[in-house]
């Protein structure tokens, strides 16, 4: 375990302008203490949620009276969860589930691409 302890008492020798009000101590940081909800970049949870924003930008988008373009969704979260629900998945699995996510994801991007163009104004706000 790594510990770092670091001293805010007094220094005796120098005359310290700090009056004797201020609190002073140890300030222990240890590095076990870290957020743990933090996602690698190519992680599936993480492919799995920028696909289901693109779909909702995608239905943002779309305008009346043209057909919907295909979302493979249904397809895509059973795909997403046959890995996610894996007790132990192989790297081979892990591989596979997140070149689909990503093959969904770039339909999506693309998708989006063109359903922007057939805009005349930019209709997303600046979080989109």
């Amino acid at each position: 375990m790594n510990l770092c302890i670091l001293d805010l008492s007094k220094n005796e020798g120098s005359e310290a302008s700090a009056s004797d009000d201020d609190p002073r101590g140890e300030l222990i940081v240890d590095a076990t203490a870290c957020p743990q909800d933090i996602a690698y970049p190519t992680d599936l949870n993480l492919l799995n949620k920028s696909r289901e924003i693109t779909e909702s930008i995608k239905d943002k988008l779309h305008l009346r009276g043209e057909t919907k373009p295909r979302t493979y969704r249904k397809i895509a979260r059973k795909n997403y969860l046959q890995v996610a629900q894996n007790r132990n998945p192989s790297r081979k699995t892990i591989r596979k589930g997140v070149g689909k996510q990503l093959n969904y994801l770039r339909r999506n991007i693309q998708y989006i691409e063109r359903l922007l163009n057939k805009h005349t104004d930019f209709p997303l706000t600046t979080k989109e």
